[in-house]
């Protein structure tokens, strides 16, 4: 098995942790700086589900996702999601194409898999902006940070 796909399952439990502790007036709430932490929380849910439900013979358009409201709304119900995607969410590596903008680009299941961990990391960064915001509110210090910078700060602490 790939060590990436503990990466990704790693940041599933990082989310569904974060779900947990947020309320759901702050997970619905519009923020300062960004849209809603849910609606964050949706698209990244909604990428991950083409992927995975994909049956990875035809080509993936991440353009078409059915956009559900209730995962931006309900935290119960995307902590759910999640759970459901973690246990999907490893396939054997095989070629798949992706349709971009009318365009055939051909890629890999794993490849596809670290994009959605590096889009996971992206987004959860935006979303630490925000959190960091709450009051009484304390986020795991590798939320919304890449593995690069993470191992660069560890490289650099003094001892």
């Amino acid at each position: 098995m790939s060590k990436i796909f503990g990466d990704i399952e790693y940041q599933f439990d990082l989310l569904s942790w974060m779900l947990t502790q947020l309320s759901d007036q702050d997970y619905r709430k519009r923020g300062e700086h960004i849209s809603s932490i849910g609606g964050h929380v949706r698209h990244l849910i909604e990428y991950i589900q083409i992927l995975i439900n994909s049956d990875l013979t035809q080509p993936i358009d991440y353009a078409a996702r059915k956009r559900n409201i209730i995962i931006e709304s309900d935290r119960a119900y995307a902590i759910a999601v999640l759970a459901e995607l973690k246990s999907n969410i490893i396939k054997v590596d095989r070629p798949v194409t992706i349709l971009e903008d009318e365009e055939i680009v051909h890629s890999s299941y794993l490849r596809e898999i670290l994009y959605m961990h590096e889009h996971i990391v992206h987004h959860c960064a935006i979303m630490r902006v925000e959190l960091d915001t709450l009051i009484d509110f304390e986020l795991d210090a590798c939320f919304g940070f890449a593995k690069a910078t993470l191992k660069h700060l560890e490289s650099h602490v003094s001892v």
